[in-house]
């Protein structure tokens, strides 16, 4: 192998693991306006970001403290996004357990606008929602058996309590009447009637190098093998 090709093939290696980098983020649910809990899809198998409201049961024994949420109000312009750093490693399905027991300790990056804010609180999916006792293993058209709140905020709590005071982002429903979304961004409740909502969830599987990182690793491999081809 001469220097040319080893230069492309280490700058092809580059792009490939670069372009895994960003595969760490794995959608695993998406709501619309009439799904976001009680009428919420669940099954095995990989979800369609451009499907239909469902969320995959694939990954209930899969460790991760690191989730990403992604709200289009319109259904296609990005209105903002939120990662979730728990303050621990959970499986999905321990991670929900805990959610509607004790809750789940989170900090929230909010990124809306360009701007990144900042809340750390305490999140509860629900705590009459009965995932505790969820069998995942099954699939059903109700992962929820009464409310839900994919969202953050000093307290988020999907069940009916006060939830417009502690709410500031996010999408929910709170009671058995109630199995329409709220959205809220900032504070304020944006509609309770948003018909083309699309909310998506992923989960970090894994940490994986970042590009720059590969980038300076591959020039370095490069450069020893091109002093080596020089030697000979």
């Amino acid at each position: 192998m001469n220097i040319r090709m080893l230069k492309a093939a280490v700058a092809g290696l580059v792009l490939s693991v670069s372009g895994f980098a960003n595969a760490g983020l794995i959608p695993f649910a998406i709501t619309d306006a009439g799904s976001v809990a009680e009428n919420l899809d669940y099954s095995s198998g990989a979800i369609d970001i451009n499907g239909s409201a469902r969320i995959t049961t694939d990954y209930a024994n899969s460790l991760s403290n690191n989730w990403f949420q992604e709200v289009y109000i319109d259904g296609q312009s990005l209105s903002y996004s939120i990662e979730w750093i728990f303050s621990n490693n959970l499986s999905m399905k321990d991670r929900f357990t805990e959610a509607v027991t004790i809750g789940s300790t989170v900090k929230w990056i909010i990124n809306y606008n360009g701007a990144e804010s900042i809340i750390n609180g305490n999140w509860w999916w629900s705590d009459n929602s009965g995932q505790n006792n969820f069998d995942w293993t099954t699939s059903g058209s109700s992962f929820s058996n009464d409310d839900g709140i994919w969202g953050a905020g000093l307290v988020v709590n999907g069940d009916s309590g006060s939830p417009a005071n502690n709410t500031r982002w996010g999408v929910g429903n709170y009671n058995a009447s109630d199995t329409s979304e709220k959205v809220w961004t900032d504070g304020v409740m944006t509609s309770g009637t948003t018909p083309n909502l699309k909310n998506i969830m992923y989960i970090k599987t894994a940490e994986v190098p970042e590009p720059t990182t590969l980038a300076i690793f591959a020039l370095g491999i490069m450069g020893l093998a091109a002093r080596r081809f020089q030697k000979q």
